[in-house]
């Protein structure tokens, strides 16, 4: 399984409008270290992730399930499909089908 943070970090970045230098200054980060993990030649520190995340404007849980769905699909929770923007009225509508039966465990 592949963890691809860094592509997920510069989606992130962008869709908030934000520069590697702006992200980067609001990080207390080097922007050319920004890039190599956007680039995923490196991997940040815990704290540096937080500190990203905060520039970014996202909570680092929400980060880490998008990640963990891109990783892996079979972790894909009707949270975790609210995240992606996927419809909760779908999945609803499948439960529905189902009741009265038990769902397979996992």
């Amino acid at each position: 399984m592949k963890i691809d943070l860094g592509t997920h970090l510069r989606a992130a970045r962008k869709d908030a409008e934000l520069s590697q230098k702006q992200v980067s200054e609001r990080a207390e980060c080097d922007r050319s270290h920004l890039s190599d993990l956007e680039w995923n030649k490196q991997a940040p520190k815990l704290d540096l992730f937080f500190r990203l995340c905060k520039a970014l404007g996202l909570l680092p849980s929400n980060l880490v399930q998008k990640i963990e769905v891109a990783a892996d699909p079979a972790w894909r929770t009707p949270r975790t499909a609210a995240l992606k923007g996927d419809s909760m009225i779908k999945m609803k509508s499948e439960g529905q089908k189902n009741m009265g039966r038990k769902s397979p465990r996992l």
